[in-house]
Order: C-alpha cells, then structure tokens, then sequence
C-alpha cells in the first residue's frame, strides 16, 4: 500500500516540476504577448500546490 502513496506522491511532484519548467519558459521566452506576465504568475502560483500536496 505504500507503494500506491510515494507513485501518486511522484506524480504530483512531477506536475508540480512541469508547471514550473513551464512558467519558466514562459518568463524567458521573449514576446509582446500582454498576458504573459499573468500566464508566469498564474503558473508558478499553480506550482506551489502540488508540492504542499506531496507532502
């Protein structure tokens, strides 16, 4: 049964891991897109989540 909890616990951390790399691609990827700095914030406050929930 542990074994179930720390494959879920890696998957979120991976999503958690993704939605970072994401947001960091996003801040230095460099466009005139208005709603990027939204998109960063909104991803890295997304990023945030997943870890407190593998803990």
């Amino acid at each position: 049964m542990g074994s179930v909890i720390s494959n879920y616990i890696v998957i979120v951390a991976i999503s958690g891991v993704l939605s970072v790399l994401l947001a960091l691609f996003a801040y230095y990827k460099k466009t005139d897109f208005l709603g990027i700095r939204a998109f960063v914030i909104s991803s890295f406050t997304s990023a945030i989540y997943p870890f407190g929930f593998a803990l």
